[in-house]
């Protein structure tokens, strides 16, 4: 099983391919699964990363002690393990926070950034304020009183009445991809997922210097997907320099799966701009 100590944690990884480095980060309470066989038509031209961030799947972490920075350090920490020469980060949810993060800490070592379904910093919209004072307080307390069961069943809810059942990502689909890569694979226990969730107040704290984050951004998410999501996503590519904001059709929250070849498709093409981009000035 391949580990390799970053940052006082060890993380489980898979790489495969060859040429420019691309790391993929999953979302909170997934894994690594949901990108080795999206990912597959890539490998051709790109070293495809990917790894299950701390408290996830295989990699270790201590959810008594644990920051949003840590996700970000962890990161900066494994990139030098492997020795990854400026990387594209590509970050699905909460995978795209941390991968905007590290662009807003690491930028110069960063040769793109790709959100899919994240959300930024900031509250951009009366949509995003309604979710980070009502909704996502509900949740947290919810959790903290009944569990995480109670919690899910919540947000779930929630989301449901925004957007019914068109704004439900393809379930059956996510389970055969991640059950193909790894049939038995573990879960984040409540302890861990709680811990995961409360690293969000921290981000919700950062002040970005988006005028410095100068590498180029794409913010993807779900046609199908909350509003709110198109608000963040919109947002940030407004903010950076080189930041663009592309809606993935007929997509839901886990855009990868419900629509692959598209957003498989537009990350090559941002990739391939990135190379002849570097080609062309060496």
């Amino acid at each position: 099983m391949p580990t390799v100590a970053a940052n006082g944690v060890d993380l489980y990884y898979e790489r495969r391919g060859d040429g420019p480095p691309v790391v993929f980060l999953h979302g909170a309470g997934l894994d690594h699964r949901l990108w080795p066989e999206l990912t597959e038509p890539l490998t051709d031209d790109y070293e495809v990363v990917v790894l299950d961030m701390r408290l996830h799947g295989r990699s270790g972490g201590n959810p008594d002690d644990v920051r949003f920075s840590d996700f970000v350090e962890d990161l900066h920490a494994f990139v030098d393990e492997l020795d990854l020469s400026r990387p594209v980060v590509v970050g699905h949810s909460m995978g795209g926070m941390v991968a905007l993060a590290y662009a807003d800490r690491y930028g110069d070592e960063t040769a793109g950034v790709v959100t899919i379904g994240s959300e930024t910093p900031e509250t951009p919209s009366r949509r995003a304020w309604l979710y980070d004072r009502v909704v996502f307080p509900v949740h947290y307390w919810l959790r903290d009183r009944f569990g995480q069961g109670a919690a899910n069943r919540f947000m779930f809810a929630v989301n449901r009445l925004a957007r019914d059942d068109a704004g439900l990502s393809d379930t059956e689909e996510f389970e055969r991809i991640t059950t193909a890569h790894h049939a038995d694979y573990p879960e984040p226990t409540d302890v861990d997922q709680a811990a995961i969730e409360n690293t969000f107040e921290d981000y919700g704290a950062l002040e970005p210097d988006y005028e410095a984050i100068t590498i180029p951004v794409l913010a993807l998410y779900g046609e199908r997907e909350l509003d709110v999501t198109a608000d963040h996503a919109e947002y940030l590519a407004g903010q950076v320099p080189n930041g663009r904001a592309v809606s993935v059709p007929d997509a839901a929250h886990v855009s990868p799966v419900d629509n692959r070849s598209f957003v498989v498709r537009t990350i090559r093409e941002f990739l391939d701009a990135r190379r002849q981009s570097a080609e062309s000035a060496s």
